[in-house]
C-alpha cells in the first residue's frame, strides 16, 4: 500500500480491504495511521534521574513510595509504591507545567503492578485530575472544571505496560497541574512520565 504525500500529520483513517485465501470476501476494515515527527515530552525529570525534582510525591494513610534504582523503564530510577488494602489509604503524584490553551494533549507513565486488588468503592485507578491554570497561577475553573480519567489497570503484570490519557485545556491556559492517585492496594513500579502537545484542538 502505498501512501505517500497521502498522510497528513495526526491520525490518519485507512480502509484496508481483506480478502480470505480464495481471493473471496472484499470486507473493508479501517485501519489507523499516526504520522508526524516525535512530539516532545514536556515534563521535567520525567523518569526521576533526578531524585524527585518537579514532582510532589504525597501518601495519605498507609500508602508508601520512595525512588529506586535499578528497576527503571529505559533508565535507571523509578518510583516504587504500595499502597495497603484499608480503602482509605492514597499515593500520589503531582507536576506543574507551562501548557497553551485550546490544545491537545496526551499524559502517558509506564508501570508494572503486582498484587493489585479491589477497592470497596472504586473501581478505575489510577485516577487523573489535570487543573487548568491562568498565568497568576490560579484555577481557571472550579472543581467541576477539572479534567478527571479513571485507569483500569491489571493485577499483575511481567513487564513494563503504558497508560495514557488525552485531555483538551480551556482557553487562556497557562499552566496545567497534573496529579496521578492511586487507590487499589498492591504493589506498583512507575516510570517515563510523559505530556506531550498535540497542537491547537481544532487543527486536524
Amino acid at each position: 500500500m502505498d501512501v505517500t504525500g497521502k498522510l497528513r500529520p495526526g491520525t490518519n483513517t485507512v480502509a484496508v480491504r481483506v480478502r480470505d485465501q480464495m481471493g473471496a470476501g472484499g470486507l473493508w476494515h479501517p485501519c489507523y495511521l499516526i504520522f508526524g515527527e516525535e512530539r516532545a515530552n514536556l515534563l521535567q525529570n520525567p523518569s526521576f534521574e533526578d531524585g524527585a525534582a518537579g514532582w510532589t510525591l504525597s501518601a495519605i494513610g498507609e500508602a508508601a513510595g520512595e525512588i529506586i534504582a535499578g528497576e527503571g523503564y529505559q533508565s535507571a530510577h523509578c518510583v516504587s509504591l504500595s499502597v495497603p488494602p484499608d480503602g482509605e489509604s492514597i499515593w500520589s503524584m503531582t507536576t506543574t507545567v507551562p501548557a497553551e490553551g485550546e490544545h491537545r494533549y496526551a499524559y502517558s507513565f509506564r508501570y508494572q503492578t503486582s498484587g493489585v486488588g479491589e477497592h470497596p468503592t472504586i473501581t478505575d485507578s489510577p485516577k487523573v485530575r489535570v487543573i487548568f491554570r491562568g498565568e497568576d497561577g490560579q484555577s481557571l475553573t472550579d472543581t467541576h472544571g477539572y479534567f478527571w480519567a479513571g485507569i483500569k489497570l491489571p493485577a499483575d503484570t511481567d513487564d513494563w505496560q503504558e497508560a495514557r490519557v488525552y485531555f483538551t485545556t480551556p482557553p487562556d491556559t497557562a499552566r496545567i497541574s497534573i496529579t496521578t492517585f492511586f487507590h487499589l492496594p498492591g504493589a506498583y513500579l512507575v516510570d517515563e512520565a510523559s505530556l506531550r502537545d498535540f497542537g491547537a484542538a481544532g487543527e486536524q
